[in-house]
């Protein structure tokens, strides 16, 4: 059975990585919904978007998932190789929030964020855990995670039925706050079935 698990996350993750090289044959690059509006994004070998003060140029890894990942500051010139993945998947430029670049790694459903600010020229937060459907609103980027079966169980959810989940099948609702860098929950649940 283990070895079936293997195989099937093999074919998953081939498959992603088979897609993710496939999106550098579109003419523009996705961005998270929110992000700061790019004056202009177009895609060709690499991806180049361009914001107010930055652009920002992709470029798909060859032999493995994932982008380089350069910044450039308009007003200096000056070029920040991203790199947050030390010992992490593969790593996408998902989007920009005024000085903070949103990095999203991992090759599943469930990934992490990272929060590259260019000022400071380091990562300053990673938020884990982070299903697909990420968004920017009001300085804030709000995301779902899995709740684990003993919160599922103080509030009294309902049950849910998710087979195949190796937590209680529910998500909660938190935002990160770019002013404070605060993690909040917003009290909402979702079970996803």
């Amino acid at each position: 059975m283990k070895q079936l698990n293997r195989l099937v996350l093999l074919l998953l993750f081939t498959l992603y990585c088979s897609y993710s090289f496939s999106q550098s044959s579109q003419n523009y690059k996705a961005i998270m919904v929110g992000s700061d509006r790019p004056i202009s994004n177009h895609c060709n070998d690499s991806c180049v978007v361009e914001f107010k003060d930055y652009t920002v140029i992709t470029k798909n890894h060859k032999e493995a998932c994932g982008e380089y990942i350069v910044v450039v500051n308009k007003k200096d010139g000056r070029r920040m190789n991203i790199d947050v993945n030390d010992e992490y998947d593969a790593q996408y430029f998902s989007g920009m929030h005024g000085d903070k670049v949103i990095i999203d790694v991992g090759t599943g459903t469930i990934r992490c964020n990272f929060i590259y600010d260019l000022k400071q020229r380091e990562v300053v937060d990673s938020i884990d855990g982070i299903l697909d459907d990420s968004k920017i609103l009001d300085d804030k980027l709000y995301y779902m995670t899995w709740m684990d079966a003993e919160k599922v169980k103080a509030l009294k959810l309902p049950a849910c039925d998710n087979v195949g989940l190796e937590n209680s099948g529910y998500f909660e609702e938190y935002y990160y706050d770019f002013k404070t860098r605060k993690i909040i929950s917003t009290g909402k649940y979702k079970c996803l079935k």
